[in-house]
């Protein structure tokens, strides 16, 4: 029986074989087992939570170790070294598994936590392949497997991660395979980074187009307005769910069916047999603002030109006066935000009423600078939407290529 994956680079043809995990690496060794600090007083440590997208980020949420373990712990013996492999064992479960190659030696000396095993990659294993190995579905299928839950953190024994068997073929298609998803991982990263500097620069015009608190004037202004702006209450700028009828088929937006501003699923229904909270019919430039839990800020812009859409009367339907992309930005402030949770009633599920949250201020300017805003944070969406298109068509690529270049 051959064994083989569906898809080869050329001139490849020999079968793989299966080898234990345990084969693969070696110096396999769980890290320090005491709590962190969190001042930065020692040396910086590499937790779960560094672990990303098979890097490590050292960037945010750094925690720190003693320079000199005062019970005697020789910190020498657990630090990390450009091309060690990190595997998270003990964390949260849809961590446990994920793994990481440290790219660099690091500027400081640094170490890694109890939750991290560290080991090398054997010489006849090329590490981008075997990395690769721990993004397939068999393998995270396989640590859910050996993972034992518990109260408060999941683990698995590296006795059982050492016997996990996968197919290998020779090392020079291991560099190969490897080499090809270390392209495709830096084409996502370098993607995802710009949508990150995307939303930094939105969120810095957000700072300074818009006044502070106590304030009616922004830091910054398009040439020609400088007028103060005033004090509007929400229903005076919007009209708060306007009548309609019904369509007798419809596509439903129900709460969940929105994530940050971006719609993400919606299904078809029948007038007849709709949910009786199917009562928003949706306008082109309509605004649609979660009024359960907003604080997870999932509220929603409509563009299309299409009376087929119904969204739950777990939203308030605001049809803005001037520009519906201002309005948008201005409810996703945090600041707004907070005013929200402040009239809303329960706690773990906070919600507001269309009366209460159309009482609310906000300091808005005439309807021409309402409407230069609005196109600039629309751009500016726009372009982090095309961004992360490709990052998201990038990650289905890489997890259909998983699914064909791995057995």
């Amino acid at each position: 029986m051959t064994v083989q994956p569906k898809l080869r680079f050329k001139g490849f043809t020999d079968d793989w074989e299966k080898r234990r995990l345990g084969d693969t690496l070696k110096n396999l060794k769980s890290g320090l087992s005491r709590m962190l600090l969190n001042e930065d007083i020692g040396l910086p440590v590499i937790r779960a939570n560094n672990i990303n997208s098979g890097k490590v980020n050292m960037k945010d949420n750094v925690k720190y170790w003693y320079i000199e373990d005062p019970k005697g712990v020789n910190t020498s013996n657990y630090l990390i070294h450009k091309n060690n492999i990190l595997i998270n064992f003990i964390n949260s479960e849809a961590k446990m598994g994920t793994a990481a190659i440290v790219l660099n030696e690091p500027i400081r000396n640094t170490i890694y936590t109890t939750n991290i095993l560290k080991a090398e990659v054997n010489e006849d294993y090329n590490a981008n392949f075997w990395l690769s190995l721990t993004q397939t579905e068999h393998y995270k299928n396989d640590i859910k497997i050996i993972t034992k839950p518990a109260v408060n953190q999941a683990s698995f024994t590296t006795v059982d991660f050492k016997k996990l068997n996968y197919n290998f073929p020779f090392f020079e298609e291991q560099q190969k395979i490897g080499s090809f998803f270390q392209t495709l991982n830096h084409l996502i990263t370098v993607n995802q980074r710009k949508v990150d500097l995307l939303k930094k620069k939105k969120s810095a015009y957000l700072q300074k187009l818009f006044p502070k608190t106590g304030s009616n004037i922004p830091e910054l202004r398009f040439k020609g307005y400088t007028d103060a702006w005033e004090k509007r209450r929400l229903n005076e700028i919007a009209e708060f769910n306007p009548k309609s009828t019904l369509p007798d088929v419809s596509e439903y937006v129900d709460l969940g069916s929105v994530d940050e501003t971006r719609m993400i699923s919606h299904r078809t229904e029948t007038k007849v047999n709709a949910p009786s909270r199917a009562q928003r019919v949706a306008k082109i430039g309509d605004v649609f603002y979660q009024t359960v839990r907003p604080y997870q800020k999932n509220n929603y812009l409509f563009k299309m030109d299409s009376n087929e859409y119904v969204f739950s009367t777990g939203y308030t339907q605001l049809r803005p006066k001037y520009s519906p992309e201002f309005l948008l930005v201005r409810i996703q402030e945090n600041t707004f935000v907070r005013r929200v949770l402040d009239r809303s009633t329960g706690t773990s599920y906070p919600a507001i009423n269309s009366n209460d949250l159309a009482k609310i201020e906000i300091n808005v300017p005439d309807g021409t600078e309402q409407l230069n805003i609005g196109h600039l944070f629309l751009a500016l969406d726009n372009l982090i939407t095309v961004n992360q298109r490709k990052v998201d068509l990038l990650k289905k690529k890489k997890k259909a290529l998983l699914q064909q270049m791995f057995i």
